[in-house]
């Protein structure tokens, strides 16, 4: 059974929050999906792993930030191993040898690769958002990484870990939880607010990120290369759309009356991920009832059908809804204002029925 919680905000707007349910949609997985084609997955050697995420592309290449420690090795075999790089839309393809920049951050444990652009790449600038902003994380706030074990892992809500507080002085972040392992350094950390570190320590008794203001200040000024990552804190909610098939249909969420809309002017709004009960009523008609999961953004057609005389046989019901929903109004001889009304009985009151009744009368019929 879903539960809903109805919280009044002072600003005296209804917010519909959906109670967690086996049903719920991962938050993480909404979180992290725009940031899976930016995370790729890197080699060196046979024995050295991680992840690195992309930051901006100029003439034909990809500039990606990781953790120094994943692609270099300051033993006597530092310059013979080569560093490679996979990408999230060809996970099974060929990996592609990765430049390795001379831009070091010792003291944040940072590093640049460049590497050709693949075929097949969509690549377009996400989302961060840094702790000097306004309305960004706080402490104790939910956030998820991508990458562990070589693959392309994000934890479940229920092992996501929190926010330990702002950065410090070092501009490092602490980050609890107990889903990172040996091999998620160069992680992507993200919150609901968007990308908000790189993970560069991944023992699970300390697992620290260096915030991303700091590593943007690594790309830009201390190497002068590109920054493509949008700044914007702003929390990303699913919009759920509701388009009705006739005019002034009362739209109703979890038995909340959200008003009044048409096909020109539908029903949109940004909520919280889960289960939401979607009703659509207007007299004459049946009414539409749909339960929506909202994991993403969703269009729902909402088509409610007139209702029907009883008494009519099963075959006179099924051609008056043929000749509803395809509007045909003149084209058989059965469209008489005696004959319509027989079908449609809920009288000139209802708008689409006074509309037909009167296109009906003033062709003689």
């Amino acid at each position: 059974m879903i539960k809903w919680i109805i919280s009044l905000i002072f600003s005296g707007v209804c917010v519909l929050v959906p109670w967690h349910s086996k049903a719920q949609t991962s938050t993480g997985d909404y979180v992290t999906a725009l940031y899976m084609n930016s995370v790729v997955q890197i080699t060196r050697g046979d024995t050295e792993y991680g992840f690195g995420v992309i930051v901006s592309q100029d003439n034909g290449k990809l500039y990606i930030v990781t953790a120094n420690h994943v692609v270099r090795n300051y033993g006597p075999d530092a310059s013979t191993m080569s560093v490679y790089v996979r990408f999230y839309h060809d996970q099974k393809g060929v990996p592609v040898k990765a430049e390795l920049l001379d831009l070091v951050s010792d003291i944040h444990d940072l590093a640049l690769l460049r590497v050709n652009i693949p075929a097949n790449l969509n690549w377009l600038p996400k989302n961060y958002c840094d702790a000097n902003q306004q309305n960004a994380y706080q402490p104790n706030d939910r956030a998820w990484f991508i990458g562990r074990a070589q693959k392309w892992f994000v934890p479940k809500d229920i092992e996501a870990g929190v926010i330990g507080d702002t950065p410090d002085f070092k501009g490092m972040l602490r980050y609890a939880t107990s889903s990172v392992e040996v091999g998620t350094s160069g992680a992507p950390l993200i919150s609901k607010k968007g990308l908000i570190g790189i993970i560069t320590e991944d023992d699970v008794n300390s697992v620290q990120a260096v915030d991303v203001a700091v590593v943007r200040k690594f790309v830009e000024k201390e190497g002068d290369y590109p920054w493509q990552l949008v700044l914007s804190c702003e929390e990303k909610l699913p919009t759920l759309t509701i388009i009705p098939n006739i005019d002034n249909a009362r739209i109703y969420l979890n038995d909340v009356l959200n008003g009044e809309f048409n096909q020109s002017s539908p029903f949109q709004k940004k909520l919280q991920l889960g289960d939401y009960n979607v009703y659509v009523k207007k007299e004459g008609y049946e009414s539409f009832k749909q339960t929506v999961n909202l994991g993403e953004d969703k269009k729902v057609i909402a088509k409610l059908k007139p209702m029907i005389r009883a008494g009519l046989t099963t075959e006179e019901q099924a051609q008056a809804l043929y000749e509803w929903q395809n509007d045909i109004r003149y084209s058989s001889s059965s469209w008489t204002v005696e004959g319509f009304l027989k079908r449609y009985p809920t009288g000139s009151h209802v708008p689409d029925v006074k509309r037909k009744l009167e296109e009906l009368r003033a062709h003689g019929r």
